[in-house]
C-alpha cells in the first residue's frame, strides 16, 4: 500500500481538479455536468467541494433572474448538498450565495455588483457609498473587504493627485482622511500591497502637515511592512526632475521616509510618548540605510529634544564629520552645544557653505541672536537679510524677525551686510570642538626624513601618517611617543590618515608598537637577527661594529615590510653589552 495514497497536489487526473479547471475557464455548464456525474458515483469531500464551487457560480449568475428554473433549481441543490464542517470556506460561501434566494439578498447583491461596476468605471467614490450601504446592513462580505479598499485607494489618490497639480488648501483632505479612517474600520492589514499603498498615501498627506504620521504609524502597524517597501527605488531622471536625461537618480524606500517622516514630527511635538515610540525603530532603520544622514540628524535632535543631550552631541558629531559640507549639519550641531562660542562658530560655518536662502532663514535669525551683544551691526545685517528676503518673495514675515527688529539695540546698531569674511572669523572654536572630539591614539615616530622635513608615525598595524617637521612643536626622534588626533582616509594597504593634531607625549610607548630586546646577535650578510625575531640592520651593525654571537640591547620598533608583506620589528638603536672577565 503506497503512503501517498491522499496526497493529491499536482495530477490533473482526478475529476474534481477537472471540474475546477472547467470553472476557472468560465464554463460552468460543463464542470456543472461533470460534477454531478462525479459526485454521484464517488461523492468524496474534494468532489463534493469542487461541485459546491461551481453551483456557488451558477447561483451568482442566475440571480439575475431569481423566478427562473434554473436559478430556483441550482439554490436548491447547492442548499442540499452535502458540504463536509470542517469546509468552513465553502460553506461560508455557500450561505452568502444562498441569501440571494431573498429579496434583500439580491437587493444587496445588485448592490455589490453596481460597486464593482461603479470601480471598474473609475467612479470610486460612488463604489465607496455602495458598500458603506453594504456594511451599514450587514451585507458586507469578506470577500468585498479587498474591493472596498481598494476603492478607498483609489479614491484617496485622486484627492491627492488634486493637490500634486494646485495647491492643498484647495482639496478635500478631510475626505481623504474620512477614507482611511473607513480603510481601519473594515479591518484589513498587511503586509500586503493595498496596506502598503494606504502608508504611502498617508505619508504624503503628513508631508504637507494634513496628517501625523505616528498615531496612523501605530494603526497601520510597524510589523506590516513587505520586503518590498525597505528597498529603494532607482530612476532614470528627465530633463529638469533631478538632473540631466539619462542620470539616475534613488528614491528612499518607503519605510525609509516613514520613520524619517515620524522622527521630524517627534521632535516638533517634543512629546516622550512619540520619542518613545520612534526611536528603537529610527535606530534599525537608521543602521538599515548607514548613508542617510538625515536619519542621524533627527536621531540626533530627538534625544535632544527629550533631554539625552550629551548623547545628541555624540550623533551629531559623527554626521558633521561626513557632511561637513552641508549647512544643516552644522546648525544642528550648533543647537546641541551650549557653549555660546562654539555655538556661534557653528552657524558660521553652517552659512559658509553656501545654502539657499529659503532655507537659512531660521538659521540667520539664531546666529544673529548669538552675536547680537559682540557685532551688533552684523547681526542686523542678519535680521534685515531675511526679512527682505521674504518681502521679495511676498512671503510672511517671521514673528521672530518682527521680534528682533523692534529690540533697542537693533535701532542703535548700524546694519552690517552680512560677509564669509566676518564669518571666517568665528569659526575657529567649532573646528577646535569638533577636533577636540574625537579620541586621542598613542602613535611611535619610526622614520625621519630630513630632506623634506617631516617625520612617519605608526599608530598600529593598519594606520599610520606623516608630519611635517613644522607641524609638531618639538624635535622629533625615532622611538618618541606622540599623541594624535586624525581621520582616517583610504590608502593601499594600510589606513592612511588626515592629521588633525599632534603633540609629544611622556605615556610609555605601547608594546605593540615598541619594545626593548637583548641577547646574543646573529650576524650573517652585515644584517643581526635576535632570537625574538628582531632584525637589525646592516647600517646599525656597522656602525656598532657588532659581530656574530655578540651580547647586545637596544630598542625595536614595530615595521612592515613590503617585500615580504609581513610585519616585524626592526632595531632602530643598539649597543653591544661589554664582557665582564673576571680574573
Amino acid at each position: 500500500m503506497s503512503f501517498f495514497k491522499n496526497s493529491r497536489s499536482g495530477s490533473a487526473s482526478y475529476p474534481d481538479k477537472q471540474i475546477t479547471a472547467l470553472r476557472k475557464e468560465g464554463k460552468l455548464e460543463e464542470a456543472y455536468d461533470l460534477g454531478i456525474r462525479t459526485v454521484a458515483d464517488d461523492p468524496t469531500k474534494w468532489n463534493i467541494g469542487a461541485l459546491g464551487w461551481v453551483l456557488i457560480g451558477l447561483v451568482k449568475r442566475e440571480a439575475r433572474n431569481p423566478q427562473s428554473d434554473s436559478f430556483q433549481r441550482f439554490a436548491r441543490e447547492l442548499r442540499e448538498l452535502d458540504i463536509p464542517a470542517t469546509d468552513e470556506l465553502l460553506t461560508e460561501h455557500r450561505s452568502q450565495a444562498l441569501a440571494l434566494t431573498s429579496d434583500e439578498g439580491r437587493r444587496f447583491n445588485d448592490k455589490r455588483l453596481a460597486a464593482r461596476d461603479a470601480y471598474q468605471a473609475g467612479h470610486y467614490e460612488d463604489a465607496i457609498s455602495l458598500y458603506l450601504e453594504l456594511a451599514k446592513n450587514g451585507h458586507l462580505q469578506d470577500q468585498d473587504l479587498f474591493s472596498f479598499g481598494w476603492a478607498l485607494s483609489r479614491a484617496i489618490q485622486a484627492i491627492l493627485n488634486r493637490g500634486k497639480e494646485g495647491n492643498f488648501s484647495d482639496v478635500p483632505v478631510g475626505r481623504a482622511k474620512k477614507f482611511l479612517n473607513y480603510y481601519f474600520k473594515i479591518g484589513l492589514s498587511g503586509p500586503e500591497l493595498l496596506h502598503s499603498i494606504i502608508l504611502q498615501q498617508a505619508l504624503a498627506l503628513a508631508k504637507e502637515r494634513q496628517l501625523d504620521i505616528i498615531p496612523f504609524l501605530q494603526l497601520w502597524g510597524v510589523d506590516s511592512f513587505r520586503s518590498e517597501d525597505w528597498q529603494r527605488d532607482v530612476l532614470e531622471a528627465e530633463d529638469g526632475r533631478g538632473g540631466a536625461q539619462g542620470k539616475k537618480r534613488t528614491l528612499p524606500a518607503l519605510g525609509e521616509s516613514v520613520f524619517l517622516r515620524a522622527a521630524k514630527e517627534a521632535v516638533r511635538s517634543q512629546r516622550q510618548a512619540s520619542a518613545d515610540f520612534v526611536l528603537p525603530h529610527l535606530e534599525r532603520v537608521a543602521d538599515r540605510f548607514p548613508d542617510n544622514a538625515h536619519l542621524k540628524r533627527y536621531q540626533a535632535e530627538l534625544l535632544h529634544a527629550i533631554g539625552r543631550s550629551d548623547e545628541a552631541r555624540d550623533r551629531a558629531v559623527v554626521f558633521v564629520r561626513s557632511m561637513s559640507r552641508e549647512y544643516w549639519a552644522w546648525e544642528v550641531l550648533g543647537d546641541l552645544v551650549p557653549d555660546p562660542d562654539i555655538k556661534q562658530g557653528c552657524y558660521a560655518k553652517a552659512l559658509l557653505c553656501s545654502p539657499k536662502e529659503e532655507f537659512i532663514g531660521k538659521l540667520r535669525l539664531k546666529f544673529a541672536e548669538c552675536i547680537r551683544r559682540d557685532h551688533p551691526g552684523q547681526a542686523r545685517g542678519e535680521i534685515e537679510r531675511v526679512i527682505r528676503h521674504k518681502q521679495q518673495k511676498g512671503q510672511r514675515i517671521p514673528r521672530k524677525a518682527e521680534e528682533l527688529s523692534k529690540r533697542s539695540w537693533f535701532a542703535d546698531a548700524q546694519a552690517v551686510e552680512p560677509s564669509a569674511a566676518f564669518y571666517e572669523q568665528l569659526v575657529a572654536p567649532a573646528d577646535n570642538y569638533l577636533v577636540a572630539q574625537i579620541p586621542v591614539c598613542l602613535a611611535v615616530i619610526d622614520r625621519l626624513n630630513n630632506d623634506k622635513k617631516l617625520f612617519h608615525f605608526t599608530v598600529d598595524k593598519t594606520t599610520d601618517g606623516i608630519c611635517f617637521f613644522s607641524k609638531y612643536n618639538d624635535k622629533p626622534q625615532i622611538g618618541d611617543v606622540v599623541a594624535v588626533r586624525f581621520e582616517h582616509v583610504a590608502g593601499v594597504g594600510t589606513k592612511k590618515t588626515n592629521l588633525l593634531t599632534i603633540e609629544p607625549s611622556d605615556q610609555p610607548a605601547p608594546e605593540h608598537l615598541l619594545k626593548e630586546f637583548s641577547g646574543p646577535v646573529r650576524v650573517s650578510n652585515g644584517m643581526g637577527f635576535m632570537e625574538d625575531g628582531t632584525f637589525i640592520s646592516p647600517t646599525l651593525i656597522a656602525a656598532s661594529q657588532i659581530s656574530d654571537g655578540e651580547q647586545v640591547t637596544g630598542r625595536a620598533i614595530i615595521s612592515y615590510d613590503r617585500k615580504k608583506a609581513r610585519w616585524s620589528f626592526a632595531a632602530f638603536e643598539v649597543k653591544v653589552i661589554p664582557r665582564v672577565i673576571f680574573s
